[in-house]
């Protein structure tokens, strides 16, 4: 018989790609015995078996084979040595690795045990050549059910692997100490685990992406606990501290947490590491977060078996405590904790069939799907005097039974009116608003939220469920003043793109047959952010009432000017652009002699690890463990400047500052509210802030509440005051607490 083809590697078998290799320096030589599906064929059907045949083979490529071969195909034993450097010797089966073997690459590294149809397959030793071991079941040449994975620096990694990652439940433990036993989700710890650090400090609890998120313990060496929630490594919402020794709740939830995950396999730092998984992609670790060892979290006396703190945390950064001094207390504290626990709700109540709202949103959605289908063929043209004005709108009956222009429907029989509908337009294309996306958010199949109202007005709000937009109910005064001033408005933002005036899309009204008028503006929700907004605020720059009613605080609250304790510092080119805006602005609506305006303002609190938390993409370092890849201060000042920028810092929107707490010296409720002196204590915040309520003027019952207003208290103090100093108020308000910064 003469020598097999010389092509015995398959174009789509030759170079494995990294996703079905060991992180190895060569590829996984594969498949070199083949033959084309005609040659095949032709051995198969033939009727004469041919002979198993034993010698030595040396191939015009420079390979080199000795064993027993069959039909021109390595058959049984045999050793391949190619001409790289690799070799295999094993079992074959028609010209492919099949049956127990071992190959060994030009680099060290090497694999013993079962093959099947050229590839690792069944359970098998591999050994890098940086010291690496594997021992497990392998699938296709990737790591697939259970094994035990030695890094080169001692950790070790036993459990369970799908598609050459860790998936399932499995222990990790660190050549320092630490060890982490739990489940595991695409290559990080997901779901509930235990880890455990050298020092015995533990946490207990739920886990995402190799961090904590959810409820958990977190459990001192000393015995004392914190029981609350987590997000993304940080603390968040609010939990109950147990000094050391108390016979608290929490310590049976922690009996019963072991249980639940028994010790075995994990992973863990005393710092920031990370892992790199076997498709090369770095992978983050869990980390050991200042929140969890710093001295501070224990400053009370341990002896007091009777004493809990209640403690709210905002990603990470403490914001309040309450210290309870008996354990009936502590314990029902500890049942709202677990309350608190669940993810944060959404703001609003979803307006469902039956709900008070319910056939007035589905009103306004057919009512907004029928103009804006309407306007949006049409032709563009600039806009003209004839757009504006309570005139240019179009009206349009809506009966349950529908028309030949209008659709059938559920709710009742309404008259509907838009109200310049091509200004409107034209202002959603300048705001970059695309149609489909605006009647796709509003009119969707999702509802609508309806929101309690932060003020005074007795309007009604409601959210698209994307939180895109704001619909607000009006009164007809206020349509009357944005009617007249329509078009200076939509100059003033044309002109000026970087106004911090809220944004109108729409406006609207309803009428059901028999019922009373009900008119809407559409706005853009200035809260609309993968952020969460930790606190708002609602500012005005007077004092006269400016405090939130006295209710628990939380996201949803809206507080007012003299809850604000803080002063923001920004960039000294960003606050100076923030300055000219609001001049600008505060001049337009002095012009058309609006009052009572605020600065409606947002803040997320950004933690001290956070960029830590920032995923670092593709890696191409080796296959190391966790503990010896880290990241220095300057990668991750890098990380977080390229995250922010994702965002799109523009005025009043993703904009990075540091806020201050202030000490205010109150003595008495009048104009020195504002004045203090700093208090020590800061936080990096991202703010989201802009002009709302721009549709008051100073009416003949604003000069009314004024004079009496004044007659009882501090004319300086009060918010109904007329345009030219209500204007000038507001922007030394907005310099107070945007004070300048000395880089």
């Amino acid at each position: 018989m003469g020598p097999p083809p010389s092509d015995y590697r398959t174009k789509d078998q030759t170079k494995p790609t990294a996703t079905n290799t060991p992180s190895i320096g060569s590829p996984l030589p594969l498949n070199h015995f083949s033959v084309g599906e005609d040659e095949e064929r032709v051995v198969v059907s033939s009727p004469v078996r041919e002979l198993c045949v034993t010698g030595e083979k040396v191939l015009p490529n420079g390979d080199f084979y000795v064993g027993s071969w069959q039909g021109n195909l390595p058959e049984g034993t045999g050793k391949y040595l190619w001409a790289d450097g690799c070799m295999y010797e094993g079992e074959w089966r028609r010209g492919k690795k099949t049956g127990k073997g071992k190959i060994s690459w030009p680099t060290g590294a090497t694999y013993e045990g079962e093959f099947m149809g050229g590839y690792m397959h069944g359970v098998g030793t591999y050994t890098g050549n940086g010291g690496t071991t594997y021992k497990g079941q392998w699938s296709m040449n990737v790591k697939h059910g259970h094994g035990r994975k030695t890094y080169a620096n001692g950790d070790v990694y036993a459990g369970f692997w799908k598609q050459g990652v860790q998936e399932g439940f499995a222990k990790y433990v660190w050549a320092n100490g630490n060890e982490y036993q739990g489940e595991w989700r695409g290559g990080s710890m997901c779901g509930k685990g235990v880890l455990t650090w050298a020092s015995g400090d533990r946490f207990d609890g739920q886990w995402l992406d190799g961090l904590e998120h959810g409820h958990g313990i977190y459990t001192w060496v000393d015995g004392s606990c914190y029981i609350g929630t987590w997000s993304r490594g940080l603390k968040d919402g609010k939990g109950v501290f147990y000094p050391a020794g108390s016979l608290s709740p929490g310590m049976s939830l922690l009996r019963n947490t072991d249980r639940a995950a028994p010790r075995d396999d994990s992973l863990w730092t005393s710092h920031q590491s990370h892992r790199l998984g076997d498709d090369g992609r770095e992978l983050r670790a869990p980390q050991r977060s200042r929140s969890h060892s710093s001295s501070s979290e224990k400053f009370l006396h341990v002896g007091d078996l009777s004493m809990t703190v209640v403690r709210e945390y905002v990603q990470g950064v403490l914001m309040s405590e309450l210290v309870k001094e008996n354990v009936e207390s502590a314990g029902h504290k500890k049942r709202r904790t677990r309350k608190a626990s669940k993810e944060i709700k959404r703001p609003g109540e979803t307006i469902f069939k039956g709900h008070r709202s319910y056939d007035l949103m589905l009103n306004l959605q057919l009512g907004i799907r029928y103009t804006v289908g309407k306007i949006t063929p049409e032709p563009k043209h600039d806009i003209g005097p004839t757009d504006f004005g309570s005139r240019a709108s179009i009206r349009m009956n809506f009966p349950r039974g529908g028309t030949s222009l209008t659709p059938t429907h559920d709710s009742c029989d309404f008259k509907w009116k838009d109200y310049c509908p091509m200004v409107f337009r034209h202002l959603r294309e300048m705001f970059k608003i695309d149609a489909a996306d605006y009647m796709l958010s509003l009119c969707g199949d999702d509802a609508l939220r309806e929101l309690v109202s932060p003020g005074k007005s007795g309007s009604v709000f409601y959210l698209s469920h994307d939180d895109r937009f704001m619909i607000k109910t009006m009164k007809k005064s206020e349509v009357r003043v944005l009617l007249d001033m329509l078009q200076g408005y939509h100059h003033h933002v044309q002109v000026h793109e970087n106004t911090l005036i809220t944004k109108f899309f729409g406006l609207h009204r309803i009428k059901p047959y028999g019922g009373r008028k009900v008119r809407f503006i559409v706005m853009g929700n200035m809260f609309c952010t993968e952020l969460r907004i930790h606190r708002r605020f609602d500012l005005k720059g007077s004092s006269l009432g400016r405090s939130a009613d006295k209710v628990e605080i939380d996201e949803t609250t809206t507080l007012k000017d003299l809850d604000l304790e803080y002063e923001f510092s920004l960039d000294p080119s960003w606050r100076e652009s923030l300055l000219k805006q609001i001049e600008r602005d505060c001049k337009f609506l002095e012009a058309w002699g609006i009052m009572d305006y605020s600065l409606l303002l947002g803040l997320h609190f950004r933690a001290p690890q956070y960029p830590a938390l920032l995923s670092p993409g593709p890696s191409s370092t080796p296959d190391l463990p966790p503990s010896e890849l880290f990241m220095s201060t300057a990668d991750h000042g890098s990380l977080l400047l390229s995250y922010l920028f994702l965002l799109r810092i523009q005025l009043g929107v993703n904009m990075p500052a540091r806020a201050d707490r202030v000490h205010k010296r109150s003595e008495e409720q009048g104009s020195k509210n504002f004045e203090g002196e700093l208090f020590g204590e800061s936080h990096d915040v991202v703010l989201y802030f802009g002009i709302i309520d721009i549709l008051q003027n100073y009416s003949f019952m604003k000069r009314i509440e004024h004079a009496y207003k004044a007659c009882h208290f501090d004319s300086t103090s009060i918010s109904a005051v007329e345009p030219k100093l209500y204007s000038k108020r507001f922007q030394k308000f907005i310099q107070k607490i945007f004070p300048p910064t000395y880089l």
